[in-house]
Order: C-alpha cells, then sequence, then structure tokens
C-alpha cells in the first residue's frame, strides 16, 4: 500500500502463503487509516481468485488490536497454538474466514 499523498511510499504490505494471510504490516503513523482494511480486503479477494474457499491468519494474544480488527472483519476464532520458545509461553489466536 502507497500513501495517497505521492511523496512518503509504501506504508504497508501483506504477505500470503497458500490460504494463509501470513502478516499484515502498516507504518504506525499510517494505522487507523483503513490501510489495513484494504490490504485485508486485497488479500482475500486474491485468495478467492485462487480458488481458496476460506483464508486463514494467526496472531499472539498479546496483540489484542490484531484479534478486535479481524474479528471485526467477519473472521472466527477456530482455535490457538501454544508454543515454547526458548522457555517462554507464546500463544496464538487462529482466526478463519470463509470466502465468498
Amino acid at each position: 500500500a502507497e500513501a495517497d499523498d505521492g511523496k512518503t511510499g509504501v506504508v504497508g504490505f501483506s504477505f500470503l502463503i497458500d490460504r494463509q494471510i501470513k502478516t499484515i504490516q502498516i507504518l504506525p503513523e499510517h494505522q487507523r487509516r483503513g490501510v489495513g482494511r484494504a490490504l485485508l480486503e486485497d488479500a482475500e479477494a486474491e485468495l478467492a481468485k485462487a480458488g481458496h474457499a476460506a483464508v486463514y491468519v494467526e496472531c499472539d494474544v498479546f496483540n489484542a488490536r490484531a484479534a478486535v480488527f479481524y474479528r471485526a472483519m467477519g473472521y472466527e476464532e477456530t482455535g490457538r497454538i501454544d508454543t515454547d520458545i526458548l522457555g517462554y509461553k507464546v500463544a496464538t489466536h487462529v482466526f478463519e474466514k470463509k470466502l465468498a
């Protein structure tokens, strides 16, 4: 995603693997301006065009803003992954959405 001002350049991106949205990243000063929504909708359209019936995304449980965002965009929590990384417990939400 690029800024509308014509000079800032790239302000965010998404990365897809198979039917998973691996990440959506947006510069902090451009968050809460619709960039994430646009990237997510574009990713969903690309996955649907590729023939996927559903999409999933993961977010760490400490990222409450992302969880609220995905729920607002129609995603349902379908699971949780508990991982041990170097002795630290890390929990991740798994969200899924059926595509039209």
